[in-house]
């Protein structure tokens, strides 16, 4: 209801109709509060810059994420961490990005690809899983072939990357979304 003021006699009714869209998962934490842009400003050559951000997943079903260097122009001098992993519905990953330039460059709305996909676990699902995560495990050495009996076997620590958990693509779930970076160095 509208009023006007100062007449109470001036009164007017209406209702609005309307449909709302928003995406399932969403940069948060970017520079300046940007949807897809993240602003590296100027870099020193051969000076690592870190900034991190989240991925959060709106959506009911777990994503799968994967940010895609391929073909990108100066590929070699990004690295996210992760890279690859799951976001469970309704909850959030925290990203590192990393840009270390090996020479002058000037970068603007560098497109990056993040592919995300609906996964459903086909076992028990996990807490998390991302391409960060291992598990260390502790072997015995072989022994030297002169070995004797009461040879003792040393231990050595292992560390393997945790494989990622057994699963399905939800049909007609993929999207693909692009950040933006513009960087100086």
């Amino acid at each position: 209801t509208v009023s006007v003021l100062g007449n109470a006699f001036e009164k007017r009714s209406f209702s609005l109709v309307g449909e709302a869209y928003t995406e399932d998962v969403i940069f948060e934490g970017l520079p300046e509060d940007a949807d897809d842009k993240l602003g590296l400003g100027d870099c020193p050559v051969g000076v690592e810059k870190q900034v991190s951000f989240q991925l959060n997943n709106r959506a009911a079903e777990a994503r799968r994420f994967e940010f895609n260097l391929e073909g990108v122009e100066n590929a070699e001098n990004f690295s996210f961490s992760p890279a690859v992993g799951h976001i469970r519905g309704h909850d959030s990953k925290a990203i590192m990005l990393t840009f270390k330039p090996d020479a002058p460059v000037k970068l603007e709305a560098l497109e990056i690809t993040c592919a995300l996909d609906g996964i459903q676990y086909t076992n028990e699902p996990p807490a998390e899983w991302d391409d960060r995560m291992r598990s260390v495990k502790f072997v015995d050495e072989e022994p030297p072939e002169d070995a004797g009996e009461d040879y003792v076997p040393k231990q050595q620590r292992v560390e393997e990357a945790d494989p990622e958990p057994e699963h399905e693509i939800i049909e007609e779930t993929h999207a693909d979304k692009v950040l933006k970076i513009d960087v100086v160095a």
